[in-house]
Parts: C-alpha cells; structure tokens; sequence
C-alpha cells in the first residue's frame, strides 16, 4: 500500500519503478521530512505564503542525493558519503546553511551557479554545524 502511495504521489507510472527507486523515493523523502524544510516558508501580511526558499532548498536536496558525487572546493565526495550525510540533516541545519548561505554572499563576487553553491552551502552546513557549535562552546568557556 505505501509503495503505491509513493508511486501515486510521486506521479512515477508503477510499471516502471524498481523496488530500488521506491527505497531511494523513501529515504529521499524522510530526509527532506527530517531537514523541516517548511520553516523556510515565508507568510506576508496577507497571508500569502512564498514558497521559493523551501523549493530552492528542496532542489539542491534532491540533486545531492541523486548525484553520482559531488565537488566541494577540490575534493570529490562520493553518493555514498553524500547520502550518509544528508541522513544527518535536519531543520536546525538547514537554518544554519541559510544563514551561511546569507553571510557568504556579502563575501562572494561572483555565483555561477547558484543552484551548486546551495549544494555545496547544506553539504557544508552538514559538516560544520556540530563543530562549529563544540567550538563556539569552548570559546564561550574561556571567557
């Protein structure tokens, strides 16, 4: 029943689905559930909710996951470590990789592509949140 729901939902002819791309569909989809995606949406004062930072965010999920690896600065990280990372994601993260995403841009001349720079900004924000915060603590307790 969950796997023609999925086939449903995902508008995939279930002829033409492996039982291999229903479990990706899966883990695809409980980690954009974990990552909370929805706290980017922003409401104005009509009522109107603007949904682009969540799609931005939802793209740049979906083409990690998918792809064979990806190049972070010089070095090339595969699917398998890509996916075990994103597994680790969740919406305290994707607020960090905002708000990374915010300060770089002030620092950067030029995005080429902006949708690989969101990539690279949640891979990275993946990596860096828990470090990052051991290390703001250890500053803290020095002062």
């Amino acid at each position: 029943m969950k796997k023609l729901q999925l086939i449903n939902n995902t508008n995939i002819n279930k002829t033409n689905i492996s039982d291999k791309e229903v479990s990706q569909l899966n883990e695809l989809e409980q980690i954009k559930e974990k990552s909370e995606l929805r706290i980017l949406e922003e409401q104005d004062e009509f009522g109107n909710v603007d949904y682009r930072k969540r799609m931005m965010f939802e793209d740049a999920i979906e083409r990690l996951y998918y792809s064979q690896n990806i190049k972070i600065d010089d070095a090339i990280i595969p699917q398998a470590l890509v996916r075990s990372k994103l597994k680790q994601i969740n919406g305290a993260i994707i607020c960090y990789a905002l708000e990374k995403l915010n300060n770089n841009l002030g620092n950067t001349k030029k995005v080429t592509n902006s949708t690989k720079y969101l990539m690279s900004c949640i891979y990275n924000a993946i990596t860096e949140y828990y470090s990052d915060a051991e290390i703001q603590y250890k500053i803290d307790c020095l002062n």
